[in-house]
C-alpha cells in the first residue's frame, strides 16, 4: 500500500459536506476574526474555563464574579 495523497490544513475542505454548506448560508463560515480562517469561529469545548458561558454570537464569556484582575 502507498501513501498517494495528503491534506492538511485546509486542502480538503472540497470534500468535507460541512464546509461546502457553511460556504451556502449567507454569513458564509463566519471567519471574521483576528485569524480569517478557521480558528476563529471552532470552540475547543476544553479550553474555556470551569466558570462562565458561551453567548449567542459564539465568543466566550467569562464568569461576571470572576476573581482574578486580568493580569496574565
Amino acid at each position: 500500500m502507498f501513501h498517494t495523497f495528503s491534506a492538511y490544513g485546509r486542502g480538503a475542505e472540497e470534500i468535507l459536506g460541512t464546509y461546502m454548506l457553511l460556504d451556502l448560508t449567507a454569513k458564509r463560515r463566519n471567519e471574521t476574526g483576528p485569524n480569517f480562517n478557521l480558528t476563529d469561529w471552532v470552540r475547543h469545548h476544553d479550553r474555556y474555563e470551569a466558570k462562565g458561558h458561551v453567548d449567542s454570537t459564539g465568543r466566550y464569556q467569562p464568569s461576571e464574579n470572576c476573581c482574578h484582575s486580568g493580569e496574565k
